[in-house]
């Protein structure tokens, strides 16, 4: 909140972590050059302040600081191409309908006159365009091209916009989903975690979508093809979200039938049973229990209580043998110091006797 402020009246606040939200102290405006002390900004933390100018043709709000040099990030301005749109259009429609073909031709023509008529490639409507050809090619399952132009259209958004923007974050769950469809887990963990960090430093950690992305991090460290290597790690994640709030009570039914199996695949079984219960109980208050997340519930609780039980007969096992060990090692080292002390005894009897002689 407090940087959408100071991007739209042309603040400059120094870069530290302010104490929004708690107790606050001001004493008024200033009067006769004078500055009064406020918490938790004070007026030493205003670095600057720039007028702002609006274009009043742009294709986003328009809002742009002034300055005595050209800058970068000029707002792009909406462009009224009726033969641009309508070609978008209709390649939107060809996509649903699973004309493919067609919806590529009619969105490379889209971005064709889009590209004649603005000053720049990081046009919005291009960006719109490339974005909608790396979705085509995501549907035609040909991962390389996909992946290839989500990666342009993510390039021109952050030369449009800023690395911050929200077509920015929209890039990078486009090249999230891309990626991690055609198995590439380690670039799709890039992705997902860039995206991650722009919502939170623009929406705050406790954003609607965080719950979500945080959830996608999860399975993808806890997919299949890892084999269990980064369970601990995943467990981390699902024991985080736990702690949240959801919004939505079924998926956290799902949340915690992800954390029991992350648990189960570390060895904690015991864990396992506890977070399975839970989701049991959250998940029957939305469907039947013919269902099929129920019956898997059912039948995971039973193999994981049999799996806590075994472990727990095997640990108390095992624990009896270490105390026998333990046992057997503490009379052997009796036995040894009892033969050590005799030996030590023997020597001296020998030893006064050779003394004895002497005398």
């Amino acid at each position: 909140l407090l940087r959408r402020f100071c991007q739209r009246t042309g603040i400059r606040l120094a870069a530290k972590d302010y104490n929004i939200g708690g107790a606050c102290y001001t004493q008024g405006n200033s009067a006769a050059g004078r500055m009064f002390a406020s918490y938790p900004i004070s007026p030493v933390d205003i670095v600057d302040i720039v007028p702002l100018m609006k274009h009043s043709a742009a294709y986003y709000e328009g809002f742009s600081p002034c300055g005595l040099y050209p800058t970068l990030v000029t707002p792009p301005l909406q462009i009224s191409l009726y033969d641009a749109k309508i070609a978008l259009e209709r390649a939107h429609l060809q996509m649903n309908g699973r004309g493919l073909s067609r919806a590529l031709e009619l969105t490379q023509e889209a971005a064709t006159l889009y590209q004649r008529v603005t000053e720049s490639g990081a046009h919005p409507g291009v960006v719109e365009c490339v974005e909608l050809m790396a979705n085509i090619f995501h549907e035609a399952n040909d991962p390389v091209l996909a992946t290839a132009n989500g990666a342009k259209a993510l390039g021109l958004a952050v030369q449009s916009g800023g690395f911050d923007g929200p077509g920015v974050f929209h890039g990078h769950i486009l090249m999230f989903q891309m990626l991690f469809a055609a198995r590439e887990f380690d670039l799709c963990v890039k992705h997902l975690k860039a995206a991650m960090y722009i919502l939170e430093i623009s929406g705050g950690p406790r954003h609607v979508e965080h719950y979500d992305a945080l959830h996608k991090l999860g399975a993808v460290y806890s997919h299949e093809e890892y084999k269990g290597k980064y369970c601990e790690e995943a467990a981390r994640i699902f024991r985080e979200l736990e702690s949240l709030d959801p919004n939505d009570r079924l998926l956290e039914g799902f949340t915690l039938r992800a954390l029991a199996k992350n648990l189960a695949l570390c060895g904690d079984y015991r864990a396992a049973v506890e977070s399975e219960k839970k989701a049991n109980k959250s998940l029957s208050r939305f469907v039947s229990k013919d269902h099929a997340a129920m019956r898997e519930s059912d039948a995971d609780l039973k193999k994981y209580t049999q799996f806590a039980v075994k472990q727990g007969a095997r640990s108390v096992v095992q624990k009896n043998i270490k105390e026998q060990e333990e046992m057997a090692n503490a009379m052997a080292a009796d036995l040894m110091a009892e033969e050590e002390q005799k030996k030590q005894d023997a020597k001296k009897k020998k030893m006064n006797k050779k003394k004895k002689g002497k005398k």
